[in-house]
């Protein structure tokens, strides 16, 4: 599925509004997601496997796929590359990812908006270590430890809600996206005026040998319409030196 939004332009006859197409599902994500955070994790390095996972707004419960393949890529990155505590963040097609591993093997992941801020993000999975290991304390003693990890996962919701509704996060996201929006219309403006003058260019070109073509034909039409003129007159000067040869002929006739 494709979805379209129009850019707002200025009112100007030379302006071409642009209509831009969201060909994957990242770019379909970001286009109906009005909440920073989008999705958390915990996972294991020593099984190599997600533990638990929360998608912040039930619009996106199609996405979760998406969103436990990022969890898996992390975790086999982490289990290749890593072998003790980190902390790091990419940014991807879906937003911002942001990850801290602790020393005992166990990934904490936030997949946020990419104009999120970083220091926010990664209090938010701090948190989450923190409430995780709240919920679940025999793993603190025993990484290995297997408990039911579906058994409650209303922590999860609860780390999500509140960084959600974080005010001061969201008033500055609104306003980087507005600047970010703002940025993109006026380089949509640029090259959208970059393209027009490359038409008016082209059609300028295009008068242009249309007018030599022009000037061309009217030099041929002008040298066919004088040679047709002294064809004109060379005939009729036969035909009057033939009358007048045989009005001479009449005449020597008749004077003899």
């Amino acid at each position: 599925r494709q979805m379209c939004i129009r850019d707002r332009l200025p009112q100007n006859p030379l302006l071409i509004v642009k209509v831009t197409s969201y060909r994957n599902r990242g770019d379909i994500f970001k286009a109906m997601s009005l909440e920073p955070i989008k999705y958390i994790s915990v996972a294991r390095t020593l099984d190599q496997r997600v533990l638990v996972e929360h998608i912040s707004n039930k619009n996106n419960k199609p996405l979760s796929l998406e969103f436990n393949s990022i969890s898996e890529e992390v975790l086999a990155e982490q289990v290749k590359k890593y072998s003790s505590a980190s902390k790091y963040s990419f940014t991807n097609s879906f937003g911002k990812v942001s990850v801290l591993r602790d020393s005992n093997g166990f990934i904490f992941l936030a997949l946020t908006d990419s104009l999120y801020r970083e220091e926010t993000a990664f209090a938010l999975v701090e948190e989450l270590r923190q409430e995780f290991f709240d919920t679940y304390p025999e793993l603190v003693k025993a990484p290995q430890a297997n408990p039911v990890f579906s058994a409650d996962k209303r922590y999860l919701n609860e780390v999500c809600a509140k960084y959600n509704s974080r005010q001061e996060d969201k008033t500055l996201l609104e306003a980087k996206a507005k600047i970010q929006g703002t940025t993109d219309v006026m380089r949509n403006n640029v090259v959208m005026m970059m393209g027009n003058r490359d038409e008016a260019n082209q059609l300028d070109q295009k008068s242009s040998d249309f007018a030599s073509n022009a000037r061309q034909f009217n030099e041929s039409a002008q040298l066919l319409e004088r040679e047709y003129r002294w064809r004109q007159i060379k005939f009729w000067l036969m035909i009057g030196a033939g009358l007048f040869s045989l009005l001479l002929l009449m005449l020597w006739w008749t004077s003899d």
